[in-house]
């Protein structure tokens, strides 16, 4: 329900998509771990951070058969008055210098029953087209849904 003062949502990842391994020199498989964070600086501040998997790393090939891995995960569930920040940061931890994917980062202001939908490569502009597409990195893709609770 959204009055003056913002409204409930809930942030959820639907999934993570590898496009290109930055390791697999070593091999066709690689070793992976994401971490989410939401943010706002409305109700005296707000931190949510999670770790993907919780423990150790997710196996994914670059291969367009075995890239995604699907989570379906709430990294966010709370009351917002006009401001939040979603960021989701990739580690490809398989050699002894871990590398790191593109962060990503979305802005949202305004009414937050204004952000529900999906979030994902090709939502806002045609990625054949404009490929300025934040949920389309160079090396991986996210897709999340904002809901109005």
């Amino acid at each position: 329900m959204v009055d003056g003062n913002g409204g409930r949502i809930r942030v959820i990842l639907r999934w993570i998509q590898v496009l290109e391994n930055p390791q697999s020199g070593l091999n066709d498989r690689g070793r992976f771990s994401f971490m989410t964070r939401v943010t706002s600086p409305n109700k005296g501040g707000i931190v949510k951070e999670l770790h993907f998997p919780e423990q150790g790393a997710f196996d994914i090939a670059d291969h367009p058969v075995w890239n995604k891995v699907v989570l379906n995960r709430t990294i966010f569930d709370g009351s917002i008055e006009d401001q939040l920040v979603v960021e989701i940061n990739g580690t490809a931890i398989d050699s002894p210098t871990p590398s790191h994917l593109d962060n990503y980062r979305r802005e949202f202001k305004g009414d937050p029953s204004s952000w529900a939908g999906w979030y994902g490569p090709g939502d806002d502009t045609s990625a054949w087209i404009i490929p300025d597409d934040p949920e389309n990195m160079s090396t991986w893709r996210v897709c999340y849904i904002i809901e109005a609770v």
